[in-house]
């Protein structure tokens, strides 16, 4: 379908997203992506209704942005999961299908847009048409609270504690041979459910879990449902790439005493910031294939931020593009995460689809929007259960380096799965 470019903006008394969200729960597509935790950089919510055009592209490419003439309602919101790595770095495996095996790609346009704007409270609606707003003022009177618990009524997992263990020790036997410095060995999770509203699961998430990048996509039968904490990229209008990747984690004591130790005990890890500090220096790796020459740097090192369950330690780097780098060859230059991946990035791609036998789908992507002037936000696809009727899967890992103790490791499995599963309200399999 083909934008004509008019389009109209109108200004709204303050709800909270979430609110105005959970009325569209039941339309075919939606995208919600919400700033449950509110930073500088990013203090905005979008929620996009009544699809204008939907793409699946194959490859990472900016070939949508030909007739793009409104910076809102020609975005394109949406995913590139971990497999598209193969376009990228051509290394083909044959591993087990996932669970839920959603298409490699999906990006989409809206009809109507609304914007929220957390620091001054402000809502704006941009559409296309007058019937969209009519529609969209529709559906938001009419009642529809969202009151049923979904439950999971099974699951199982791609590794037993057991297995885990002994793959720790088969990274750190590949790390000692000078192989791979830190590999990222994840476990998925998959299962039933007896019932299930996505929205409903995403409102609890994000209610217990809140994180920058939150984001909630129903495609058809296919849900995702984020509480991201970690920025993979962002570009803005004046060329500036940002990432933000996480690496280094401790569960919450409920203790406060208890926990400010916890936390400076993270922060002065040398395990932990050994395993920062190599993801830093693989991004940095990554953004000098896009960037000026001299222009990346790290203004924040070690930086620990407290969630719900848990510390984290991340770093933030930054660059400046050259201007003959097209903005999706930023972000080939730098997928998959490497804070997914670990270092070096192909050999350990490699070895963890060996040792985990089965793709990754969504998690380990990336996740976010497109604008017409080729800016764009994505956040890594973490702390994120996947629906697709009632079906789910969600997946947790860590960095794995020469001074990991597998049993930490996989404690911290736990840790991270930890709001995932009271949302699913189920307890994990050891």
């Amino acid at each position: 379908m083909h934008t004509h470019n008019k389009s109209y903006k109108i200004e709204i008394d303050w709800q909270e997203p979430i609110d105005i969200a959970a009325k569209f729960s039941s339309e075919e597509v939606m995208v919600f992506l919400y700033s449950s935790r509110i930073n500088k950089e990013n203090y905005h919510s979008y929620i996009g209704l009544f699809v204008n055009e939907e793409v699946y592209p194959l490859e990472i490419n900016d070939k949508f942005f030909k007739n793009a003439n409104n910076e809102i309602l020609d975005r394109y919101f949406g995913y590139y999961s971990y497999e598209l790595k193969h376009t990228i770095e051509e290394c083909f495996t044959n591993v087990n299908k996932s669970v839920i095996n959603p298409p490699l790609s999906y990006f989409a346009k809206f009809n109507l847009v609304i914007t929220f704007n957390h620091e001054n409270k402000s809502i704006y609606i941009q559409y296309r048409d007058e019937k969209y707003l009519n529609k969209f003022y529709e559906i938001l009177s009419t009642n529809n609270d969202l009151k049923t618990k979904p439950k999971a009524i099974s699951i199982s997992s791609n590794m037993s504690k057991e297995e885990y263990l002994d793959k720790v020790n088969e990274i750190k036997a590949h790390i000692l041979e000078g192989e791979v410095y830190q590999a990222n060995l994840t476990r998925k999770f998959y299962g039933k459910l007896n019932f299930y509203n996505s929205l409903e699961i995403f409102k609890d998430l994000v209610t217990i879990s809140p994180a920058n990048y939150s984001a909630y996509f129903k495609i058809r039968d296919l849900s995702i449902v984020s509480s991201s904490p970690e920025l993979f990229l962002s570009l803005n209008e004046n060329d500036e790439v940002t990432t933000e990747p996480i690496k280094g984690t401790i569960g919450r004591k409920v203790n406060s005493l208890e926990d400010e130790v916890t936390k400076l005990g993270l922060i002065n890890d040398m395990k932990n910031r050994a395993e920062n500090l190599m993801i830093v220096d693989l991004m940095r790796n990554d953004l000098n294939r896009s960037c000026i020459p001299g222009s990346v740097i790290v203004p924040e090192l070690f930086k620990c931020t407290t969630y719900t369950d848990l510390h984290h330690l991340s770093s933030i780097v930054i660059g400046k593009k050259e201007r003959e780098v097209l903005a999706s060859k930023v972000i080939v230059n730098a997928f998959p995460p490497g804070s997914m991946t670990g270092a070096p990035k192909i050999a350990v791609i490699k070895l963890c689809e060996k040792l985990e036998n089965i793709e990754r789908g969504i998690y380990s992507g990336i996740l976010g929007w497109f604008t017409p002037n080729l800016g764009f936000r994505f956040s890594v696809v973490i702390r994120t259960i996947i629906f697709k009727n009632e079906e789910f899967e969600f997946q947790v890992g860590g960095g794995i380096t020469i001074d990991s103790n597998p049993y930490d490791e996989y404690e911290e499995t736990l840790v991270k799965a930890k709001s995932i599963c009271k949302v699913l309200k189920i307890e994990i399999i050891e």
